[in-house]
């Protein structure tokens, strides 16, 4: 596990695949222990700049992309 809050970003070390280096992350947040690693907050903006925000759960990443899911019913 490493420890980003110590060691910082370096472009160097860091994978220069995205979903690579995303998975190392998630796996370390589920080797640490914290509480539900997979609930993520997605955002988007409306053309004129409004944002929106919503929680949602990850269930699943490959090459593919990422797989959320969410309450249709909420905002």
């Amino acid at each position: 596990m490493t420890n980003m809050a110590l060691e910082g970003l370096d472009e160097k070390t860091i994978d220069r695949d995205p979903i690579k280096q995303f998975q190392l992350w998630f796996n370390d947040a589920i080797a640490a222990g914290l509480p539900m690693p997979e609930a993520m907050t997605l955002a988007t903006a409306t053309r004129d700049g409004k944002p929106s925000a919503r929680m949602v759960l990850l269930k699943q990443v490959n090459h593919d992309g990422f797989v959320f899911f969410t309450n249709y019913q909420s905002a």
